[in-house]
């Protein structure tokens, strides 16, 4: 018969197990809860590293082992000037309205990462600031909600402050929203040319 305290230590065993697969078991992807127009093109990186920039460049690569839910995610290598800029391409023709943005980023030093949003009227708008310092080899999610007016010249810029050398993981980057506005072509009046000159009705003598 077993004692109480193998009873209790059996329970305890049954709970590490537990939390360590669930701590395993990777995220699910938040694509899928995702609602609206999405206007980040390639913002889970399934197409390497396609339609984003980095500055300073060449310090970027898809990372298909560390991923934040199951996919690849971007690795960003913070060069010796000790911070970086990553913008993505973005769809154009944002219509006016209110958009929700999300991120995924990882991190395991102190890195500060600041996000700014940036259109025609409204520039730039900080929609987090320092959002993550103190990283802990863990995945964090960033939500915003940001009011943006109608444009073609819309920016995202996720800004890393660190030591050269550390390391940041960014998956998921979405601008969720209302469809994009289609231009209207203006209708162009051609002018018609004169009418030609009518020559004199012939007259009979």
């Amino acid at each position: 018969m077993a004692t109480p305290s193998k009873l209790l230590l059996a329970f305890c065993a049954t709970l590490v197990g537990v939390f360590a697969v669930s701590a395993r078991a990777p995220r699910q992807h938040a694509h899928a809860a995702a609602t609206g127009f999405d206007y980040v093109i390639n913002g889970g990186f399934e197409e390497n590293v396609d339609g984003w920039t980095l500055l300073p460049a060449n310090g970027i690569e898809r990372d298909p082992a560390d991923p934040s839910a199951g996919n690849p995610s971007a690795k960003i290598l913070i060069p010796d000037a000790g911070h970086f800029t990553l913008k993505p391409s973005l769809v154009k023709g944002v219509a006016a309205g209110t958009y929700a943005f999300h991120a995924s980023i990882r991190h395991s030093a102190a890195v500060e990462i600041d996000i700014d949003v940036c259109s025609t009227h409204l520039c730039p708008q900080r929609i987090c600031s320092s959002c993550i310092v103190n990283g802990n080899d863990a995945w964090f999610d960033v939500s915003r909600s940001v009011q943006l007016d109608q444009t073609d010249h819309l920016t995202i810029s996720i800004i890393g402050i660190g030591a050269a050398g550390d390391t940041v993981n960014i998956d998921d980057v979405r601008l969720t929203g209302p469809p994009p506005v289609t231009s209207t072509p203006t209708a162009t009046i051609t002018e018609l040319p004169p009418p030609a000159d009518t020559p004199p009705p012939l007259t009979t003598p």
